[in-house]
């Protein structure tokens, strides 16, 4: 999984939510999938700016063994072997840089929206020290 700075086109359409030098917010879709590697942002409110964002990135098991020309099958059978999470989000971590860096586009997500990923929904919830959790619905029948 490569990180890119070119914008996909989806989000080209989307309402600016916030606007910084270094990133855009836009209203996410939430009746699209989002895809393995996708980057998302959650409003907080902080003591002395206001609204800020924290970024996050979406994973899964069967998506990092394949990044890493593994055998997905066998990752994810292994993971629930282990009674590991398949799904996950990752908060990314931020720095300030010497160099002018394109402006980033990020969709806005809040907790408690349900987005789909990976053929499956999840609730998103709250975790300690910031982190989100992925909780997978059950499928609609």
């Amino acid at each position: 999984m490569l990180k890119t700075t070119t914008t996909p086109a989806y989000l080209t359409t989307q309402p600016v939510v916030a606007e910084f030098p270094a990133y855009r917010i836009v209203a996410a879709d939430l009746t699209r999938e989002f895809q393995y590697g996708e980057q998302f942002a959650v409003p907080y409110e902080s003591g002395r700016y206001g609204t800020m964002y924290r970024m996050y990135t979406l994973g899964s098991v069967a998506g990092y063994a394949a990044d890493y020309n593994e055998d997905p099958t066998a990752a994810v059978e292994q993971a629930r072997a282990r009674g590991e999470e398949l799904y996950w989000a990752n908060q990314n971590s931020t720095m300030l840089t010497a160099w002018d860096r394109p402006q980033e586009t990020f969709p806005m997500v809040q907790y408690g929206d349900v987005i789909r990923f990976a053929g499956k929904q999840f609730f998103l919830d709250k975790a300690n020290n910031n982190n989100i959790v992925l909780v997978e619905l059950p499928a609609a029948s």
